[in-house]
């Protein structure tokens, strides 16, 4: 792989990056990594993977026993879809890496399914309160797109949001807060419907915990994917926007299903730290 493989900006932080990514390189050929004959362990990164402002990607990625494909990687993805099967695993047998990590979150609705076709694959679903999620929409996600994918979810499966949200999914005059409320809701039942919960290979972390304590955390989210641990073992400073956003804005049927969903979460959530 050369520099210009690699899906860096040509920036300070691109160029960095690029470094990083090349001794990773180097190292997986020349003294670690795994032998040809073993299998790595597939990991998607599902939910909202890029909470506390990106740290659990960055950490992973930072990690010499990890290959990790962010979204939007066009060797990954293409129309912000995961690319065929083949193109994934041909990726995963010329890596070195005993893990293999890929960030989907916009896979969210088809994580069961990648862990049967990917096995031995592990899923860790990332959350992060309705609020927070509604105030950073704006900065990461394109609303003209989101309201169409909305419509066409409800369109395409009943099932995906209530008859009483899929009305607001539905209606051009939905305000923005309600449309980004609807999209917390359908990417994290997402885990509910697919009963995730029930197995062994999903793991459900909330952004509290991280925040709460983020070297704990971040400790046993390298215990769950089965590697070394982190780089730089001083905890990060998390820092999040106080949150100006009130969820009594929403409609009253939006702010109480994402209401329910969000107890229903927490209530479900690990604690890696518990693991570290």
């Amino acid at each position: 792989m050369t520099d210009s493989d690699l899906p860096t900006p040509d920036t300070a932080a691109g160029k960095r990056r690029r470094r990083l990514l090349l001794r990773k390189r180097l190292y997986q050929r020349l003294w670690g990594g795994r032998a040809a004959n073993e299998t790595p362990v597939v990991v998607f990164l599902a939910g909202t993977p890029d909470i506390a402002n990106g740290h659990i990607i960055n950490a992973l990625e930072a990690n010499f026993d990890t290959d990790l494909y962010r979204a939007g990687d066009p060797r990954v993805f293409e129309d912000q879809r995961l690319r065929p099967d083949d193109d994934l695993r041909q990726l995963i047998r010329k890596s070195r890496a005993p893990a293999v990590i890929f960030v989907a979150g916009g896979e969210s609705d088809s994580m069961a399914a990648l862990i049967e076709r990917f096995s031995p694959a592990r899923v860790l679903w990332f959350y992060e309160p309705l609020t927070r999620f509604v105030e950073r929409a704006p900065r990461a996600l394109d609303e003209a797109t989101t309201r169409r994918l909305l419509a066409a979810r409800s369109d395409r499966d009943s099932d995906a949001l209530p008859a009483p949200l899929a009305l607001f999914a539905n209606s051009q005059e939905t305000d923005a807060p309600t449309i980004w409320a609807l999209a917390w809701y359908v990417i994290h039942d997402a885990y509910r419907r697919q009963r995730l919960g029930k197995r062994s290979a999903a793991h459900l972390i909330s952004e509290r915990a991280l925040i709460a304590a983020p070297g704990a955390t971040l400790d046993g989210i390298f215990e769950i994917v089965g590697v070394g641990a982190r780089r730089n073992k001083q905890a990060p400073r998390i820092r999040t926007k106080r949150q100006r956003f009130n969820d009594s804005m929403l409609p009253e049927p939006v702010r109480e299903a994402c209401a329910e969903l969000q107890g229903w979460l927490d209530a479900h959530a690990e604690d890696p730290a518990d693991l570290a």
